[in-house]
Order: C-alpha cells, then sequence, then structure tokens
C-alpha cells in the first residue's frame, strides 16, 4: 500500500511547484537589470555617421523654413557632397544622444567643415561654432572649408536626463547668393559624431534597464504561446539577457534610440501568439451577458446615436438654424410655427417608427430577399442615374487633359490609320529622331484607345464618341455587382451595393473624362469572381478532363480559361494590374494547395500537381497570349516588354514634397542633348537622399491609409467636407460588414485582399499615392458590398430585438 499523503503535503509541494515556476519567470528579468548594470560600467564608444540611413534617430532634421524649425534646432536634409553624405545646420542645430547614463565625463568629438571656400573669398571670415549643453557652454570652435575633428568634453555633472541634447549655435549663417543654387541659410556641415563615455562609477539610465526587463519579459510570454517546455521559456529569457548586455556595450545609442519599437513589436507579437486567449475571454463575456439585453440595447443605442449626429451634420449643413429677427412679429410668429412643426414631426416619426414603420420594413424585406423587386429597384436607379449621366456627357465639349486627351487622340489617330501615334510632346525626357513630335505613344496603355474605336467610327471623333464607352461598362459593372452581391450575401446586399458604386463621386469623375479606369474595375472585378469561382468551386477530375476533350464548346464554359481573358484585358487595360495578377495567383496556390492536402509533403504536392497545376497554367497560359501582342509592340518600338515614360516619373515625383511645384518636377527638360540632367532611374534615390525618400515614402503610405481607413475612407466619398457624414457612415458600415464576414465572402474578401496589399506596396514603394483615389477604384465596389452587408447586417440585428419593434 502507498503511504498516505497529507493535504498539508499537498498544499506544500504546490506552493513550492508555484514559487519555483515564479522563480523561472523572474530569474531572466533579474539576469537582464544585473548584465544592463555592469554594461553601464563599461566605457563605450559610438559613432554616428551623420546624413546615412538611421541618423534621424540622433538628428533631428526637416525642410520646413519657418522660425520654429530654427528654435528646435532641426537639421537640413542630408545631401551628397565630395567628401561624402552629410548635413547643414541652421543657426541652431540640435543633437540627441539617448541612453548615455550619468556621473561620467563624456568626449564629443564633431567631424564637421565650415563654409565652401568660394564663400568665405566673398565673406572672409568663418562662423564661431558653440556647444551648449542644458544652456551651458561647453565648447567652442572655429571650422575650416576642410573637413575637420573638433572636440568638447561634457561634465558629467551636466548628463542628468535622457536622451543628453547637445546644442550647437553658429554666430552667422550664408546663402549661395552667387550661384543661386541654393538660398537656405545654413551654419556649418556635419559628417560624424563620435562619442567616448562611460567607465566606473557610471549611474545607469534605469528606463533603459526597465525597458530590457520588460522586453525579456514579452520574449518569454512569446515563447510561452509557441511552447510549452518550460525549459525553452526560460531559454529564451536568458538569451535575450545576454543578447542585450552585449548591445549595451557595442550599440548603446542605437539600441536605446530604437527600444521603443521594439517593445510596441514584441507586444503586438504576444498579442498574436495568445489569440486564443483572447477569443475564449471575448466568448466567456459573450456568453455571460447570453441571458441579457446588455449587447442589443448597447448596439441599438449606439446606432440611434449615430443617427442623431449624422441628421445633426445634415441640418448643419443645410443651415436650417432657427433665428429670431428682434422687434419683427411676423418673423417670430413663423419662427416659432416652424419649431413647432419640427418637434411634431419629430414626435410622429418616433411614434411611427415603433408602431407602423417596423411592421412595413420587415415587409419590405422578405419582399427584397424572396422576389425580383430588388431587380425592378435597380433597374429604375440605373435607368434614372444611367440616364443623367448620358445627358451630361452629351453636353460636355471635353475629354480631359493627360491621359483622357490622349487616350481620345490615339483612338482618333487609329481612325485615321495611323496607328499608336500622338502629335504632340507633354514631357522632355528624349528627342524623338528627326525632330518630329508625332511619335508613338509611350505613357500610357493601348487598349482604352481600342475600345473608343467602335464608337468614333459611328460618330466621329468628337468628345461624345470618346466618353460613350464608359456608359457601356458603367451597365456592365452595376449588373455584375448586384449579380457578385446576391450570389455571395443577398439580393439586398447586391442592390445597395451596386446603388453605393453607381452614385460614388469618384465614379461619377470617371464616367464623364474619357479614361481607362473604368473599364479596368469590370475587368478585375469579372477575373476576381471567375478566379474565385474556379478555386471555391472546381469542376471534377473526370468532368475537367472530358471538357478538355470536348472540343471548343466544352472550353466556352471553362472558369479558368475565362478567368486567363479576363486578366489579361486588365493588365492590356493597366499595366500596374500585373500585380493584381500576382496577388491573386499566390492567393490562388496557398488555397487550392490547402484545400487538396493536410500538410506540407510529398503525396501532397504530387496530388496537388495533378490537380490543381494544369488549370493553373491554364489560367496563366491564356493571360499570356491575351497580353502578347502589347509584350511584342514595346519590344519591337521601345526594346523592352514594359516601357512607360512613368517609369521615369516616378524616380522624380514627390521626393520634393507633394506642393504643385514638386509636381511640374516631371515636365522639366531632362534630355542631355538640351542641357538636361539626363534620364532618371533609381540611382537618383541617393541624389534626393534618405529624408527625401523616406518622407515621401511616409506621405504615400498615409495617403493610401487614408483612402480605405477611419475616420473616413475618402474612396466611399472623395468629395468635399459637406459630405463627411456619407463617408464617416460608409466607413463604419464597411469595417462592421468586414469583421460579420462569413466563411465563403471572407474567403472572396481574402483574394481582394491579397491583391491589394502588393499593389498598395507597389504604389506606396515604387509609384504614388499622394491625391490619386482613381488608382485604388478597383477596389471600390468591394468596398461598396462591405459597407451594404454591414448596413443590412445591422438592420437585422437590430430587427431581431423585441420582435422587431427597434426595425424603425
Amino acid at each position: 500500500m502507498q503511504p498516505a499523503v497529507s493535504l498539508h503535503q499537498v498544499q506544500r509541494t504546490r506552493a513550492r511547484r508555484q514559487l519555483w515556476g515564479g522563480a523561472r519567470f523572474l530569474l531572466p528579468v533579474l539576469l537582464t537589470l544585473l548584465l544592463g548594470l555592469l554594461a553601464y560600467q563599461v566605457p563605450f564608444r559610438a559613432v554616428v555617421d551623420v546624413g546615412e540611413l538611421g541618423d534621424q534617430l540622433f538628428v533631428p532634421s526637416s525642410e520646413a523654413q519657418r522660425a520654429e524649425q530654427i528654435a528646435l534646432g532641426h537639421w537640413y536634409a542630408d545631401q551628397l557632397s565630395p567628401e561624402g553624405r552629410g548635413r547643414w545646420s541652421r543657426e541652431r542645430g540640435t543633437l540627441m544622444l539617448p541612453g548615455l547614463g550619468a556621473g561620467s565625463d563624456v568626449q564629443l568629438t564633431l567631424y564637421a567643415a565650415g563654409w565652401p571656400a568660394d564663400v568665405v573669398r566673398a565673406i572672409p571670415q568663418q562662423p564661431d561654432i558653440r556647444l551648449l549643453v542644458d544652456d551651458q557652454v561647453v565648447g567652442q570652435f572655429r571650422p575650416t572649408s576642410e573637413l575637420g575633428s573638433y572636440s568638447a568634453l561634457i561634465p558629467g555633472a551636466l548628463i542628468e536626463g535622457s536622451p543628453l541634447v547637445v546644442t550647437l549655435e553658429a554666430s552667422a549663417t550664408f546663402t549661395d547668393t552667387l550661384t543661386q543654387a541654393d538660398a537656405r541659410p545654413k551654419g556649418i556641415r556635419l559628417d560624424a559624431v563620435e562619442l567616448v563615455a562611460g567607465g566606473w562609477g557610471t549611474h545607469p539610465d534605469w528606463r533603459v534597464l526597465g525597458g530590457l526587463g520588460l522586453a525579456t519579459m514579452l520574449t518569454m510570454s512569446l515563447a510561452a504561446g509557441r511552447s510549452r517546455r518550460s525549459w525553452l521559456v526560460s531559454l529564451a529569457g536568458f538569451g535575450l539577457a545576454c543578447v542585450a548586455a552585449t548591445a549595451l556595450l557595442a550599440f548603446r545609442l542605437w539600441l536605446v534610440a530604437v527600444l521603443p519599437t521594439l517593445l510596441v513589436g514584441l507586444a503586438v507579437l504576444c498579442v498574436l501568439s495568445h489569440w486564443r486567449w483572447f477569443a475564449r475571454a471575448a466568448h466567456a463575456v459573450q456568453w455571460r451577458l447570453r441571458e441579457s439585453h446588455a449587447l442589443d440595447i448597447a448596439l441599438a443605442s449606439s446606432v440611434a446615436l449615430i443617427c442623431l449626429y449624422l441628421l445633426a451634420r445634415l441640418l448643419r449643413r443645410a443651415d436650417l438654424a432657427f433665428t429670431v429677427v428682434a422687434g419683427d412679429r411676423t418673423a417670430q410668429l413663423f419662427n416659432l410655427v416652424l419649431q413647432l412643426s419640427v418637434v411634431g414631426s419629430a414626435a410622429l416619426a418616433v411614434v411611427v417608427s415603433f408602431t407602423l414603420l417596423p411592421r412595413w420594413l420587415l415587409d419590405l424585406r422578405q419582399l427584397l430577399l424572396t422576389t425580383r423587386l430588388t431587380s425592378v429597384l435597380l433597374g429604375l436607379a440605373a435607368g434614372v442615374w444611367l440616364g443623367y449621366l448620358a445627358w451630361l456627357i452629351a453636353t460636355l465639349p471635353f475629354v480631359g487633359h493627360a491621359d483622357y486627351a490622349d487616350n481620345a487622340v490615339v483612338a482618333r489617330n487609329l481612325l485615321r490609320g495611323r496607328g499608336f501615334v500622338v502629335d504632340y510632346v507633354s514631357q522632355f525626357y528624349t528627342l524623338v529622331p528627326g525632330g518630329s513630335v508625332t511619335r508613338p505613344q509611350e505613357t500610357w496603355p493601348l487598349l482604352q484607345p481600342v475600345l473608343m474605336l467602335p464608337a468614333m467610327a459611328l460618330l466621329g471623333p468628337t468628345p461624345l464618341a470618346a466618353r460613350l464607352p464608359n456608359l457601356l461598362f458603367l451597365v456592365a459593372l452595376t449588373l455584375l455587382i448586384y449579380h457578385v452581391g446576391a450570389r455571395i450575401w443577398d439580393r439586398r446586399v447586391g442592390l445597395l451595393g451596386a446603388v453605393l458604386t453607381l452614385t460614388n463621386l469618384l465614379f461619377f469623375r470617371l464616367a464623364i473624362y474619357a479614361t481607362s479606369d473604368l473599364a479596368l474595375v469590370v475587368w478585375s472585378m469579372a477575373a476576381f469572381w471567375l478566379v474565385y469561382g474556379a478555386v471555391e468551386h472546381p469542376e471534377p477530375q473526370a468532368a475537367y478532363r472530358g471538357r478538355r476533350a470536348g472540343g471548343i464548346a466544352g472550353w466556352m464554359v471553362n472558369h479558368w480559361l475565362w478567368a486567363g481573358v479576363f486578366t489579361g484585358l486588365m493588365i492590356l487595360q493597366k499595366p500596374s494590374a500585373a500585380v493584381f495578377a500576382l496577388g491573386m495567383g499566390l492567393w490562388a496556390v496557398m488555397r487550392t494547395f490547402t484545400r487538396s492536402a493536410n500538410g506540407l509533403n510529398r503525396p501532397a504536392v504530387i496530388r496537388w500537381t495533378r490537380q490543381w497545376l494544369p488549370r493553373l497554367l491554364l489560367w496563366t497560359g491564356v493571360t499570356l497570349v491575351v497580353v502578347a501582342p502589347y509584350l511584342a509592340r514595346n519590344v519591337l518600338v521601345f526594346g523592352r516588354p514594359f516601357f512607360s515614360t512613368e517609369a521615369y516619373d516616378a524616380w522624380i515625383l514627390y521626393f520634393r514634397g507633394t506642393r504643385g511645384q514638386a509636381w511640374e518636377d516631371i515636365y522639366k527638360i531632362y534630355t542631355p542633348s538640351l542641357g538636361g540632367p539626363g534620364l532618371p532611374d533609381r540611382s537618383w534615390v541617393l541624389r534626393w537622399g534618405y529624408d527625401l525618400t523616406l518622407g515621401k515614402l511616409a506621405r504615400q503610405a498615409i495617403d493610401a491609409w487614408q483612402f480605405f481607413a477611419p475616420p473616413k475612407a475618402t474612396l466611399l466619398s472623395p468629395g468635399s467636407r459637406s459630405e463627411l457624414p456619407y463617408s464617416i457612415a460608409g466607413t463604419w458600415l464597411m469595417l462592421l460588414g468586414l469583421v460579420t464576414l462569413h466563411r465563403r465572402p471572407r474567403v472572396l474578401i481574402g483574394l481582394i485582399a491579397a491583391a491589394l496589399l502588393p499593389y498598395t506596396l507597389f504604389l506606396v514603394v515604387y509609384w504614388h499615392t499622394h491625391d490619386e483615389p482613381r488608382y485604388f477604384v478597383a477596389f471600390v465596389p468591394w468596398l461598396a458590398l462591405l459597407a451594404a452587408w454591414g448596413a443590412c447586417w445591422l438592420f437585422d440585428r437590430i430587427a431581431a430585438i423585441g420582435r422587431g419593434r427597434w426595425a424603425g
């Protein structure tokens, strides 16, 4: 018999295990603090190459020309010189040196140069430079025209907080007034900063040590989310403690500068690693509230408050404010009657919304879901709107500028048998041989002029003929949106999504110009839908082989074949849509592999190769066949498959900001034969510098975010401030529709996201997104469908409260 175990022994064993578990978690954190404390006692040397990538962490910079930048000590953007890359200061320049610790002296060495020699000949004295820490002068020197080193000792008594702020003050500044090459007032050119600091007796920066301890805890939590082995969690903590101490010794400035970002990244990874725990917690809260109406009441109250807010915005827009004119009895009486009428109408609306309106709305909902009423309503709405657009484009005597005009000119030349040529020069990168301005179309794609050709053959080369295909594409797009919405969700979603897209201001603008964007929306939406259908509803292998043997009739209903056709048309319409195809292809490969295999092994790969690879190759092959004539023409005319002058624009646009002058940079003369600097290419990124390049990327990312994200996704309402209520409502309905998706639409939206993400990255990194919502126009119908589903889900959810009492 086994000896009996007392309750006291069980409790003592459990307490011992808990104590040991807590110790295993705390020991790596304590080791991190101890090693960090020891690392601060070792002298260290750090060098910051000013002007190189990453120096923005220590050298604040700005291109703005305001007094605020001088007071803050902002430096100018980095630039190249014969000595290398560096920065010019203003009257003041600030250095931010974090994590040095306190109590020990710091030797600061600046590698700098003063004014150029030609400036010194005109102004025969270099400026005096003072170094200040906490408003106390710690050094002073006078630079020369050549690069030199200048040192100063900063007493440990002045190093109290973090970061250490060192200010450079110049007694005078200069401008290139002789050559007018650079009119900015400049003080001193800085190329590098060297620090020698630390030693025994240095007081550590406890915020840095605390951040490293927190990083250790987050790393162990991340490891615990990936593995249940306690020794592995402890190993991760001890490993990070050693890495942190080593980094403090070798890269202290850089580690302290990036520590906040590192902590945020680790926190996000921990949340993602423990997402199941958060999901269980959310389900537990929902389960506890299952018997109460707290969630339903909160939902109805939120919607009511939002509706009141939107109503207030609309009333403010209409300027429906009540005013009383002093001394005018008639005006006072009129205002009183008006106020009573408004209050009475509101009261009547509330009464109706709780009595008659719910029954009417629920009956209407049933009719929309089960009858063809949605088709009738769509036909009426589309007929009225498209009729108005037809009248409008028939009266407007223009086709637009830039690519709009170019499309019409190329179509007119095609009609006259002259080919894909234009008869004017808009940009000045190269000269046409022979001195003629007539040249092959070299900027925009060629499919849109071909689509305009039948209308121009019937009506002549007129603005109406150039815009007439837009109406046909709007009709096709309306039917396509309704079909997708009705198949994936229900008929209400298709109706509302089609109406939202038709009446979108962006689509209205595209309809009145000779643009290629509307056709791109139709081709891309058809391609997305066909690829989704081919992957999610595949034919059995026997039926697929039978169709292959069935001749032309069998191929005509093959989803992969038509997906290839529309993908090719999409690329012909806009070659940048090839990024769509890349995202679609990656999604198709991953989705088909997960559908046909349970893991990554040889039998699964063989099975996927036999079942799916021939279909994917068919899609790719048909796409290449459709695009082949365009590629062959480019190879023959320009010597490369894809060519556009926009490949030069990409290395010029918006590096100097988003002002109008920055856009005009693409219209300057660049051809060397006329004195230009030569054709722009990717090496111009080094010419612009890291600051301007990173600034451009940040601006493009922010613009792309604003097109889709709260509080107002401008793609849903890209108009003026007067349309803000519609944009806000559409944005939050879109997000609501996104988080309430069921499985089928979730897979379809995953396909759209697979195309959107690489395309956005392409625009941000290579091209631009500033003030160009039409670059994302292909995704507007999907956003409208999400918003429509969000509205329908919200109505159904509220209508389920109190047996439909809140439906009104």
